[in-house]
């Protein structure tokens, strides 16, 4: 095999990253960078809905009764059949309940 066909990308291969992303900014223009979105800490605990009932001292049906009108944090869903809070959210709700 030559140089030549060494130096060639494998056919099926992914492109070579350059590290910015299709829609950045600072890709195509001079322009500067757009503020990233702000995420949740990735060490924060989700609780599930016994832990949540134990700290908020609710029933499930008193949860989700206040949820549906906004008076209690929001569910995250996490699998087909499960969801989790934030823990801080609860511990938010608990010191000041709306």
């Amino acid at each position: 095999m030559s140089q030549a066909e060494t130096d060639r990308p494998m056919r099926g291969a992914p492109p070579e990253r350059t590290g910015l992303a299709r829609n950045d900014p600072e890709r195509d223009s001079g322009a500067a960078p757009v503020a990233a979105p702000i995420f949740r800490a990735a060490h924060e605990r989700l609780l599930r809905l016994p832990e949540v009932k134990s700290r908020t001292g609710l029933s499930r049906s008193s949860i989700y009764s206040k949820m549906a009108v906004g008076h209690f944090p929001p569910q995250k869903k996490l699998g087909a059949k499960m969801v989790g809070w934030y823990e801080s959210q609860i511990d938010a709700w608990v010191v000041d309940p709306r």
